[in-house]
This record gives C-alpha cells, structure tokens and sequence, in this order.
C-alpha cells in the first residue's frame, strides 16, 4: 500500500502530539499543555516568517525543546535536536528551501493535532 508523504507526516504527528500529552504530568500539566499548544500553534507561522533554523533557535532559546523534538519526529529525522540544527545550518540553498517546506508541512500536523486534542480550558 503506497501513502503520500502528507499522510506519513499525520501519522507521526499524531503519535508525536500523543506520547507528548501522556508525558506532561504533575500538578502544572494543564500549565504545560497550555503553553505547548500556544507554542505549537504560532511555529508553522513562525518558520515562514523567519526561517527554518531561526525559527529552531528561537524554540530552543524560549525552552520549546519539546517542539522541536516533536518536528523532528513528525519528519521522521533520526538523532538528536542539535544534529537536527547542525544539518539545517549547514545545508545548501536548495536542501534549505526543501528542508523548509517540509518542517513547515510538518508543523501543520503537529498544530492540528495539537488544536484537536488538547482541549482549552479556562
């Protein structure tokens, strides 16, 4: 059975946005999954607007780690988050461009899910 790439990218978002809601505990998880889910909707917007590696930084810098390991699994990038950087700042023009595009596909599926499984609460 052949799936395009958007479905693969589903998938693992949903298995990434998942694992990441059962791992949130304690008393401040509706703190937690709060602010993952603000941070989650603004970085699609956040990659277009300011560049893929930029945008990594920025998450890592506001201790959005959890983000972009979460990218990382949905564009099923094996090793760690500053392996994942490094390639990003060190790619050509055209790996940059295409890198990109597929983070930011990818952060649309982690946003969705985000949005449709962690419920808002006052």
């Amino acid at each position: 059975m052949t799936v395009t790439r958007e479905q693969c990218f589903a998938q693992r978002a949903f298995k990434a946005v998942s694992d990441r809601i059962d791992g949130f505990g304690g008393s401040d998880r509706d703190k937690k999954l709060k602010e993952y889910k603000s941070f989650v909707r603004s970085f699609p917007a956040l990659i277009q607007s300011c560049g893929l590696a930029q945008a990594l930084a920025f998450a890592i810098s506001k201790n959005h780690g959890d983000v972009v390991e979460d990218l990382m699994a949905t564009l099923d990038h094996q090793g760690n988050s500053q392996d994942f950087q490094e390639s990003v700042r060190t790619c050509q023009l055209r790996d940059y461009m295409r890198k990109s595009r597929e983070a930011m596909d990818a952060a649309g599926w982690v946003k969705r899910y985000a949005d449709g499984l962690i419920e808002d609460k006052e």
